[in-house]
């Protein structure tokens, strides 16, 4: 029996890695005041959005620009990347 050829490009291939490694969402990596602000958030479906961004991602650079902004607005931060960073430990 052959074996079938991996097409899967490098970045595929580490995509694939990363995924099966054990780090921490950007959710469980909130500060303890990050995560206050976080918990403070109304209505109720924002604050699910942005917990499913957060447990959705594990490296803030993963996240879309347009999802890193909508949680920096809605915890009423200055909307630049430096506010999205420090949210996490």
């Amino acid at each position: 029996m052959t074996q079938e050829p991996n097409h899967n490009t490098f970045t595929e291939e580490l995509s694939a890695h990363i995924t099966e490694l054990k780090f921490p969402t950007l959710y469980e990596r909130l500060t303890p005041d990050a995560m206050l602000m976080v918990e403070s958030i109304e209505p109720l479906e924002r604050r699910d959005y942005i917990e499913a961004i957060l447990k959705r991602h594990k490296f803030f650079i993963d996240v879309p620009f347009g999802d890193a902004q909508f949680v920096v607005r809605s915890l009423n931060l200055n909307q630049d990347f430096i506010n999205f960073v420090i949210l996490f430990q």
